[in-house]
């Protein structure tokens, strides 16, 4: 897919499915691209358990709720790659642009 008419400054691009292999993956969220630099967006609402912010009683609660968190920021990094690695069928990788997240 092309990149969107030169008369735009700022182009969005939407999440949108692609393959590796069998496995069905999403791309990030939005992808904001304005004159050679890109900005990755990805939207998570998760929140850590109130017991995680105020027990001490329970000393596990807080490395479950970390450990989901932490699940989300390499899930975010995995479709990173994938980009990287040219698979992104809605947004091309173009050497030397600029790459924010």
């Amino acid at each position: 897919m092309g990149r969107g008419t030169t008369r735009e400054r700022t182009r969005l691009y939407p999440e949108c499915e692609y393959r590796v292999g069998k496995e069905l993956k999403r791309t990030v969220d939005w992808i904001v691209d304005q004159e050679g630099a890109a900005l990755f967006v990805e939207a998570k609402t998760k929140r850590m358990r109130f017991e995680a912010k105020v027990e001490i009683v329970q000393e596990d609660i807080l490395p479950i709720e970390l450990d989901k968190l932490a699940a989300m920021i390499v899930q975010v990094y995995k479709s990173i790659r994938d980009y990287r690695d040219g698979r992104y069928p809605n947004y091309a990788l173009i050497p030397n642009e600029r790459f924010f997240r």
